[in-house]
C-alpha cells in the first residue's frame, strides 16, 4: 500500500462518500473509485460497505483504517522532526474552528503569528463546534479551538479562558437603570421582555434554557436565529433582549447600543486549544499555540473573581 492509497481511504472514511472525498483530494470520482477497487483487490478484502450511505467501513476496513492512521501520523511526526532539525519555519498547520469563533480569533492570532513564521501555510476547516475534537482525534486537523472541551484522554489541551453568558438589552431599555451594577443578575427581572435567541440545537441555547429553568422562567421568545451576531444586532435595534457569550460583546462595532449584564458563573464554558496527545509538536505548531494563547488571553480573558 502506498501513502497515497492510505490518504485516500482515510479521506473516504472521514467524508463517508467517495464524491466528497474526491473533492477534498482534488481527483475525479471515477479515479478515486478505481483506486479503492484496486486496493480492495490487492488486499483481498472489502474495505467499505456499498449498501449504506454514508459509506461505513467493514470490519476489515476498520483494521486497515486504524493502521493507516498510525502510519500517516508516524510519517507526519517524522517530517516535523526533520523540519525542526533543519530549524525550519516552514510547513503547514490545519486548524479546526467554528465559523463564528474564526472571526473572533484568527485576525488577532494570525497577524501576530505570520510576523514570526511568514512561510507557514495555514489552512482552516470551519466546522460545527460539536465535531471539532473528533476531527483532531481522527487526524483531520492538527489542532482545534473548542468550547466546553471534553478533556478527552486522547487529547491534550491548552486552556485559554472562561467565557460567560450575558444578558444584552438595548441601552435605552428602562430595566437597565434599575439593574446597573448588579452582578450576577437575577434573570427573573426580565420576565415579560421579548427575547431573540439562538436556535435550539446550539450549545449556547442549551445554557440559555438551563438559566431560564433555574430562574423559574418561561421566556417570551420573539425571534430565533442560527447567528449569535444577528441576535445581538436585533437586541441593539430595540427588538428585545438576548443572551450571548461575552466574547461576542468585546470590541463589537455596535457595543455602544447595548448594555450587558452577567447572569452568573454557572452559565459559562471553557475555551481551549485541543491537539492529539503524545503527537510530536513541531516548532511551528508550538509557536502557533503560544502566540494564540497570548493574543486570545490578552483580549478575551475575564477576571473570574468578579463573576460570582
Amino acid at each position: 500500500m502506498t501513502d497515497r492509497q492510505l490518504e485516500c481511504i482515510v479521506a473516504i472514511a472521514n467524508h463517508g462518500s467517495i464524491t466528497s472525498a474526491a473533492k477534498q483530494l482534488i481527483v475525479s470520482q471515477s479515479s478515486l473509485s478505481q483506486l479503492l477497487g484496486n486496493l480492495e483487490k490487492e488486499l483481498g478484502v472489502q474495505l467499505f460497505s456499498r449498501a449504506t450511505s454514508p459509506l461505513v467501513p467493514t470490519y476489515a476496513g476498520d483494521q486497515v483504517l486504524k493502521a493507516a492512521g498510525q502510519i500517516l501520523e508516524i510519517k507526519q511526526s517524522l517530517m516535523y522532526k526533520l523540519e525542526d532539525l533543519n530549524h525550519s519555519c516552514r510547513g503547514r498547520i490545519t486548524i479546526g474552528i467554528s465559523q463564528k469563533r474564526s472571526s473572533f480569533f484568527m485576525p488577532i492570532v494570525l497577524s501576530a503569528y505570520m510576523k514570526q513564521c511568514p512561510e507557514v501555510e495555514i489552512s482552516f476547516i470551519e466546522e460545527d463546534q460539536k465535531l471539532l475534537e473528533d476531527m483532531v482525534m481522527g487526524g483531520k486537523v492538527d489542532l482545534a479551538f473548542t468550547t466546553h472541551p471534553r478533556w478527552a484522554d486522547q487529547l491534550d489541551y491548552q486552556y485559554l479562558y472562561r467565557e460567560y453568558l450575558m444578558l444584552a438589552l438595548p441601552s435605552d431599555h428602562p430595566l437597565c437603570s434599575s439593574i446597573e451594577g448588579t452582578s450576577p443578575l437575577n434573570l427573573s427581572l426580565t420576565s415579560g421582555i421579548p427575547f431573540i435567541l439562538i436556535h435550539e440545537g446550539h450549545d449556547i441555547r442549551a445554557m440559555c434554557n438551563q438559566a431560564f429553568s433555574d430562574f423559574g422562567m418561561r421566556p417570551n421568545i420573539l425571534l430565533e436565529s442560527h447567528s449569535m451576531d444577528v441576535c445581538f444586532q436585533m437586541a441593539a435595534c430595540g427588538l428585545g433582549a438576548t443572551i450571548i457569550p461575552d466574547t461576542l460583546v468585546k470590541g463589537h462595532p455596535i457595543r455602544g447600543h447595548i448594555k450587558c449584564f452577567h447572569i452568573g458563573r454557572a452559565y459559562s464554558r471553557e475555551v481551549a486549544i485541543a491537539y492529539r496527545k503524545n503527537m510530536y509538536l513541531p516548532f511551528i505548531m508550538k509557536e502557533f499555540i503560544s502566540i494564540a494563547t497570548e493574543q486570545i488571553i490578552a483580549k478575551y480573558q475575564n477576571d473570574d473573581t468578579m463573576i460570582l
